[in-house]
């Protein structure tokens, strides 16, 4: 009886952590999203947001896009999140710290919450809390 009721603990548990992500994926952020436009380049993807009406308690943090995660960078309504899609050459060398000098793949990550491969998946903090934005509206820049 007691393994049962352990049992029963840990799954409620898991499942609250499991839904817990929902609960932190907004519909109308403190924000506006005003633009969003995603340019190819041969190496990488670059998604560029036009953001205004930001608090001064928002920090953006990261963005999920095509199974990656990478970090924000920007200030004054204007934020870019850069995604790397090539394979670059590598050095090889029997010195370590050139072969430091290569650049780490980057991993496809799942986003915390569901999505499809045309969203884009805003995390950002407010009051020292995460939160979720989904934005549907990504113009592929020509």
């Amino acid at each position: 009886m007691k393994s049962f009721l352990t049992f029963s603990l840990a799954t409620l548990f898991l499942l609250h952590l499991g839904c817990a992500s929902h609960d932190q994926l907004v519909k109308d952020p403190p924000f506006s999203v005003v633009s969003t436009t995603l340019s190819e380049e041969t190496d990488s993807l670059t998604v560029t947001m036009t953001i205004s009406q930001v608090p001064g308690d928002v920090n953006f943090v990261n963005l999920y896009f095509k199974g990656k995660k990478t970090a924000i960078y920007g200030d004054n309504g204007i934020y870019t999140a850069k995604f790397f899609t090539a394979k670059k050459d590598v050095i090889l060398s029997g010195d370590m710290s050139e072969e430091a000098a290569n650049p780490h793949p980057q991993l496809p990550e799942k986003p915390p919450v569901a999505m499809s491969d045309n969203q884009a998946l805003l995390v950002y903090s407010e009051a020292g809390k995460q939160w979720y934005y989904i934005i549907d509206k990504i113009i592929r820049d020509e």
